[in-house]
């Protein structure tokens, strides 16, 4: 049995929040960084009080970001642990245990075991923000557990198939804080349930079909949406090229207790012919298509990948594609967003190209830049245009994207690992007014550096400039800056201390 204990230490307040005076205005959140790695154990990091409203980014432009989970963003999904090579039975549990100035008590427990051909899975967590100012209380808990099986490679049916199964409930509370009205409370439950059918054992053919279900209530006003989808793919592969078949169907039913549901339906496809006549060009050609209600979208899609020399590449793709928000989604973004409006939205991005370049040096280091271009038909944002912290969904009839990144990654060696992204978001409607919310630039940066004894430090910079809260561009949010410092100390085999 594995078990390792980690506590977050309280040792230095001051860099374990780094808090800056809060003020009537908004102020932007920081990403949710994820890795590319299918499970890795989470890094606690330090906890800022939420300034509201809380707005996530990554539901307009995706972040490119390190290998790095906080606490609370820690999600197994569906799980991806391969069964233990070496041993037929594995055991393994993490806890962890933390607080500070304002966020007590705070922790989590995952649990792992695996025996032959099972993998079970499961987590518990909770913590609570303290009043940092009146009604600035936040208070979450939750759990999650997974099943994975996985047939023998030797089995007459389908050897190699991995079937997973999930479910996971979450519960929160908080005030109207920021409001008129900060003294009323707002609780919500929701609550998911996912089946997956993987087989990739074979090289001409693979697939992967999920089924999923997912509930939300929001006890005001007696609010509740359910989801019923499905999404997966199928590719058959021969010689140099190769079919693919992606979809996704989704069933959106919203409303309240004191009326009938409404129902809304979304899906699309993507067909793919999938090319590689050369060891260093691969190519897919295709077209996509989408409807949701009345809304529907039809277009072609390419995209190449050409290695220009050992570890230099070049990608360029032309993919329009459309996107479904459901209420919970623009929830789990804004918890300050305002009940008047439960229907979903359909975006259709008709336009998007994208040009990157990439190198990367053995296993030392990689950078790579590109360019992107997208225009958008009814993207929705965030405004409290008709009553103060409430937050309405607005849309913009027509919007257009124009962004360019570039990337640098020094992978863990003798002086450390460290990473760089900037990015550049010019998102304007047709007014040429920026999008609220939308930074015109973003940087982020990490270090890390591993000294003797067990002692790793990490140094996490961000900085985000140009944006504002209202469309008119009349208020303009002050710019972002936060400089952490983090330290990790392994006393014992399973002891850490984190600050």
């Amino acid at each position: 049995m594995k078990v390792k204990i980690l506590i977050l230490s309280l040792i230095f307040p001051a860099l374990f929040f780094a808090q800056e005076q809060q003020s009537g205005g908004v102020e932007l959140p920081e990403f949710v960084i994820t890795g590319s790695q299918q499970v890795s154990l989470p890094v606690m990091k330090k906890r800022r009080p939420p300034v509201i409203p809380v707005l996530d980014q990554e539901f307009f432009l995706p972040a490119y970001a390190p290998d790095n989970l906080t606490l609370r963003k820690f999600n197994y999904s569906l799980i991806e642990i391969e069964p233990a090579k070496e041993k037929s039975k594995y055991f393994g549990g993490v806890l962890q245990l933390g607080g500070g100035l304002h966020t007590y008590p705070e922790g989590i427990f995952t649990i792992d075991k695996n025996v032959k051909h099972v993998l079970l899975h499961g987590a518990l967590w909770g913590f609570n923000i303290n009043d940092y100012v009146k009604y600035s209380n936040y208070n979450e808990s939750g759990g999650e557990a997974g099943l994975t099986f996985y047939l023998s490679k030797k089995s007459p049916f389908m050897p190699g198939m991995k079937i997973g199964t999930f479910v996971r409930g979450m519960r929160n509370s908080f005030y109207w804080y920021g409001t008129r009205t900060p003294s009323l409370k707002r609780e919500t439950n929701s609550g998911s349930a996912v089946v997956s059918l993987q087989y990739g054992i074979k090289r001409y053919f693979n697939y992967k079909i999920n089924f999923a279900a997912k509930l939300f209530g929001l006890a005001e006003k007696g609010i509740k949406n359910y989801n019923l989808f499905s999404d997966g793919y199928f590719q058959y592969r021969f010689a140099n090229a190769g079919l693919r078949f992606d979809y996704k169907y989704l069933v959106n039913e919203f409303g309240t207790s004191s009326a009938k549901l409404k129902r809304s339906d979304f899906m699309y496809g993507k067909v793919f012919l999938l090319l590689s006549p050369f060891r260093s060009f691969k190519a897919k050609l295709g077209f996509y298509f989408s409807k949701a209600d009345t809304n529907y979208q039809f277009v072609p899609t390419a995209s190449f990948q050409l290695m220009l020399d050992k570890g230099i590449y070049f990608f360029g793709e032309y993919l329009p594609f459309a996107d479904y928000k459901t209420f919970p989604d623009f929830f789990a973004q804004n918890r300050y967003l305002n009940v008047s409006d439960l229907e979903g939205k359909f975006i259709d991005y008709y336009s998007s190209i994208k040009l990157a370049f990439k190198f990367e040096y053995e296993k030392l280091f990689e950078t790579s830049a590109g360019l992107e271009f997208q225009s958008a038909r009814d993207l929705p944002y965030f405004e409290d245009s008709k009553a103060k912290g409430k937050f309405e969904i607005e849309t913009v009839r027509q919007a257009n994207f124009r962004g360019a990144f570039f990337e640098a990654t020094v992978f863990p060696g003798r002086f450390g690992s460290f990473y760089f992204k900037t990015k550049v978001n010019d998102v304007r409607n047709e007014q040429n007014n920026l999008i609220p919310y939308y930074p015109l630039l973003k940087v982020e940066s990490v270090y890390s550096c591993f000294f003797p004894y067990g002692l790793t430090a990490s140094v996490d910079f961000k900085y985000f400039y140009d944006y504002y809260t209202n469309i008119s561009n009349s208020n303009k949010i002050k710019d972002y800056l936060n400089l952490s410092l983090n330290l990790n100390f392994k006393l014992w085999k399973y002891l850490e201390i984190f600050t």
